[in-house]
């Protein structure tokens, strides 16, 4: 007899999810002198065994499921969770790819160094926010197509010099592709972070979004414009604020996990480590992720939403003053947080919560006052800017008009390969991103 066959990953995901609940069902409903039915190894199916006439045929005793062992129902549960986030992560390449970081960056022996290298960044974003951002940018966009392209590769079986050339390719092509247009990656990035802030904090829209379809599409929408258009208009002002925040970030749980290391090394106990501190055995991507989502998964929109405010108190107001209520109004929510883990004693948190402040403020009233001469971007002069590359482009993509005239003279040669009025400087200023822009 022939059994219909369902594709292997689907068939895998589904033959494990019912066995999950057939033990699940077992540890409940049967009775505890019952005996324990043996379990067979996963086979091709069999066609069930001959009985008499009268009493139906019996199915062969499903095996348990790999992490349901102890026969416990909260190891059972467990396993179901775990298999839905791996159907997840096979339906979305991109939730695939995090998960695979976020695993690898668990997974490294050597926890100290991520911590070590977290620390140095948050020491740059603390110096100078906008230069730092310009090279971690770079690096982490380039990283990320490097990866992207080993991933690739691997799918397609190349060997160890394809897959190098494949990654160099990725790499070298990105670098020069932000190198020549900071400036849009910049506006990709804003709307990229608009709409991680209005999903962070979309539960509300996605609840509606059941009774006003596209109401949450409409939300993330507004988020992603609004994130584009703030880094369009006020890039340098918000660098200038989002590197002190993201720096004391940085600075705060790197010093909390180097020191949890240190005591862990010292022979302290990893489960009963001192309160001040985060669990000693606990990589900093956790630490990081504790503290920063506390007090919900809205935090990342409400310290986004303190850095836009810090620019607007700075913009409105005059004088030197103006720099202290703008980095007031840039800690709202780090001292919230604070307050709200001292509250619920969580004292790690709220130490880290503390430094985070302090780097911040110190940083961000610094890099404020390199902004005394700035004046923000009208729309009227991001629309004609836009408006003149646009039909310079377009002047540009004739089939002839990169070959100069043969009967021009020598100037009009020169002429001819001379680029754009504007351009070189442009070019150069992307290339050397930094304060004095």
């Amino acid at each position: 007899m022939a059994y219909p066959r369902l594709p292997r990953p689907a068939a895998q995901h589904v033959l494990r999810v019912l066995f999950a609940g057939t033990v699940l069902t077992q540890g409940i409903e049967k009775p505890a002198d019952s005996p324990e039915p043996e379990a067979s190894p996963l086979t091709a199916p069999a066609p069930p065994a001959s009985r008499p006439a009268a009493s139906p045929p019996a199915l062969a005793p499903a095996p348990p499921a790999p992490s349901a062992t102890a026969g416990t129902g909260q190891d059972v549960l467990q396993y179901l969770c775990s298999q839905q986030q791996e159907m997840w992560n096979s339906r979305s390449p991109m939730g695939l790819y995090f998960h695979q970081l976020n695993k690898g960056v668990h997974e490294l022996p050597h926890q100290w160094a991520v911590a070590l290298l977290a620390l140095l960044i948050g020491c740059l974003c603390l110096w100078n926010g906008p230069r730092t951002w310009l090279a971690l940018f770079t690096a982490t966009v380039v990283g990320g197509a490097t990866s992207l392209a080993r991933i690739e590769a691997e799918a397609w079986g190349s060997d160890v010099v394809g897959e190098l050339l494949l990654m160099f390719q990725a790499a070298f092509a990105t670098g020069i592709a932000i190198q020549s247009g900071f400036d849009g990656f910049q506006v990709l990035f804003g709307t990229a972070i608009g709409f991680l802030c209005c999903y962070s904090c979309g539960e509300w829209a996605r609840g509606l979004g059941q009774y006003v379809p596209g109401f949450a599409q409409l939300w993330y929408l507004i988020g992603t414009l609004s994130g584009g258009f703030v880094l369009t208009v006020w890039q340098q002002p918000v660098l200038v604020t989002l590197g002190p925040l993201v720096g004391g970030f940085l600075v705060s749980t790197s010093v909390e996990c180097l020191a949890a290391k240190v005591v862990l090394a010292a022979g302290g106990s990893a489960s009963n480590g001192p309160s001040m501190l985060p669990p000693l055995d606990i990589p900093w991507i956790d630490v990081a992720t504790d503290l920063l989502f506390f007090t919900g998964p809205g935090a990342l929109a409400a310290n986004g939403g303190c850095a836009l405010l810090a620019v607007i108190v700075y913009k409105l107001l005059d004088g030197d003053d103006r720099r202290l209520p703008a980095v007031l109004c840039l800690i709202t929510w780090t001292l919230i947080s604070g307050i709200i883990a001292g509250l619920f004693g969580s004292f790690w948190r709220m130490g880290a919560s503390v430094l985070w402040v302090i780097f911040t403020a110190l940083s961000a009233f610094r890099q404020l006052g390199m902004l005394q001469d700035w004046t923000a971007k009208s729309l009227t002069e991001i629309a004609q800017g836009w408006t003149a590359a646009s039909i310079q482009f377009l002047m540009n993509q004739g089939p002839y008009s990169s070959i100069p005239s043969l009967r021009g003279e020598k100037s009009d040669l020169g002429k001819a390969y001379a680029p754009p009025h504007g351009l070189e400087e442009a070019n150069h200023a992307s290339c050397c991103f930094g304060l004095n822009r």
